[in-house]
């Protein structure tokens, strides 16, 4: 597996992702999270290994398994914050996402704590496109019930 392979079987994981195929991701991104993890060429795919675990993460929450979610959107947030800048979009995706997983499991200060982080990267940016603002309010609006 090389670093252009794992770009794009991770592309197809966020297809698959918006698409509600959820099953399908269940199914392969533990297979590509290996992959990648065992790679002699990791250190080249680290973007693909945020998002696939970040991914992989997402797909379990929509399953209802809360718990296990949880480490991969933690290493997903992890590894953005040593790869990207604090105002990274990348990153405030993450943390939203890891933010929902804490607010399901109770977590709500740390859950309010990532969400205003995102909130403060979109503010850094001059354009925020609408699947992120979407992902924000959608966020927000799963803390405040």
């Amino acid at each position: 597996l090389g670093p252009s392979r794992a770009y794009a079987e991770v592309a197809l994981l966020r297809i698959a992702l918006t698409q509600g195929r959820d099953a399908e991701v269940l199914k392969q991104a533990p297979t590509l999270l290996s992959q990648i993890e065992s790679a002699p060429g990791r250190v080249e795919m680290q973007d693909e290994e945020a998002a696939a675990h970040m991914v992989f993460g997402v797909a379990l929450m929509r399953e209802d398994k809360v718990q296990e979610a949880q480490p991969h959107l933690e290493k997903a947030v992890a590894i953005r914050e040593r790869l990207d800048a604090p105002e990274s979009l990348l990153l405030a995706e993450a943390r939203l996402y890891l933010a929902q997983q804490r607010h399901r499991a109770g977590e709500h200060g740390s859950a309010r704590k990532l969400i205003g982080q995102a909130a403060k990267a979109y503010e850094m940016q001059p354009y925020v496109g609408p699947q992120y603002r979407e992902l924000l309010e959608e966020t927000r609006r799963g803390h405040s019930s």
